[in-house]
Parts: C-alpha cells; sequence; structure tokens
C-alpha cells in the first residue's frame, strides 16, 4: 500500500511538470515520493529513473536552482531523505546513491533574487560538485562547493565533505577525511 501510494504521487507529480512547468525538469520513469518533493528555480533539473524520495523528521527532499544556467543532474536509482540541494552552477550524483538528510551546496553564497549574478561572480563563489556511483552519504552530512566523491565513498555521519575523495573511501569527521578504505581489496 505505502509503495502504491508513492508510485502515485509520483505519476501525479510528473503530470504536474507535463501541465504547469515551463520545461526546465526532466523526470525518468519509476519516481516514488514517499512524503513530497520540491523543486523550484530557474535553472534546468534532470532526474533519471528509479528515483525514490523520502523526507526525514526535520525536511522534505529540496532541489533549488538560483540561476538560468544551473543544472543538476541526477542519475539512476538514487534514494534521497530528506536531502537539500542549491545549486547556482552545477551539480552531478551519479547512479544508485543513498542520500539521507544531506545538504550539498555549490556555492559559498546562496543568491538572492536581488543580487547580480554573472559569470564572474559565478567564477568567485561557485564550482561544481560530482558525487559518483553507488555512494552512501549518512545523516548530518553537507558537500561544499567543488568537491569530487569518487565512487561507492561512505560519508559518516555529521561529516562535512570540503575535499575530493578517491573512490572507495570511508570519510569521517569535520572537515572529512579517509581513515580506510569501503573495500577490503582496495
Amino acid at each position: 500500500m505505502r509503495v502504491s501510494l508513492a508510485v502515485g504521487r509520483g505519476f501525479l507529480f510528473r503530470l504536474k511538470l507535463i501541465l504547469w512547468d515551463p520545461g526546465n525538469v526532466s523526470i525518468g520513469k519509476g519516481l516514488r515520493i514517499y512524503s513530497s518533493l520540491y523543486i523550484r528555480g530557474p535553472g534546468k533539473v534532470i532526474i533519471g529513473n528509479n528515483f525514490s524520495t523520502n523526507r526525514n523528521i526535520f525536511k522534505e527532499t529540496t532541489i533549488l536552482t538560483h540561476h538560468p544556467d544551473a543544472v543538476v543532474r541526477i542519475g539512476d536509482g538514487n534514494y534521497f531523505g530528506g536531502v537539500h540541494i542549491s545549486c547556482v552552477r552545477k551539480i552531478e550524483i551519479g547512479d544508485n546513491n543513498l542520500l539521507g538528510n544531506t545538504v550539498i551546496l555549490d556555492s559559498d553564497i546562496i543568491p538572492h533574487p536581488n543580487m547580480k549574478v554573472d559569470r564572474d561572480w559565478m567564477e568567485k563563489w561557485s564550482r561544481a560538485v560530482v558525487i559518483g556511483n553507488n555512494t552512501w552519504l549518512a545523516v548530518n552530512t553537507v558537500v561544499l562547493k567543488g568537491v569530487t566523491l569518487g565512487d561507492e565513498c561512505v560519508l559518516s555521519a555529521g561529516s562535512v565533505a570540503a575535499a575530493d575523495a578517491e573512490p572507495r573511501s570511508l570519510l569521517l569527521g569535520v572537515p572529512a577525511r579517509k581513515i580506510k578504505s569501503t573495500r577490503e581489496d582496495a
């Protein structure tokens, strides 16, 4: 019953996009919304197939773009639990990731409507964020601008990723540092 409701919410959300969205949001097949999904802003949001989202006790999944050139690209098979994405430039998330109560920011400053955000501003304050495939970002984690997390990384609860991490890294702390590999053979 719960899955059927989530599939129904996903269908209604996609229908709403078809009827009222100006065309900047694209969502693949198999969307499941267990509570709510909030997408706003002038940029592009591209979500792959089999995307599931749920709220945690604090917040719903929110994807905000702050500039017409902003692009949020989310691959196939992702599950978001209370994720907040704020994008000025570019955020890419690969396939088959589990993100729980995570904040992803690609800029130091979140622009408000009266700010002039031009190329110079973007070069100074914004850098793309890339998250690989099969990653797990645990509860209360933050990924800051310019960070690339390789495939199969784990960002432990309460950690802040402020620098790149090679694939298969288990990251812990503020700022997050690799404490070991997520595979014994690596």
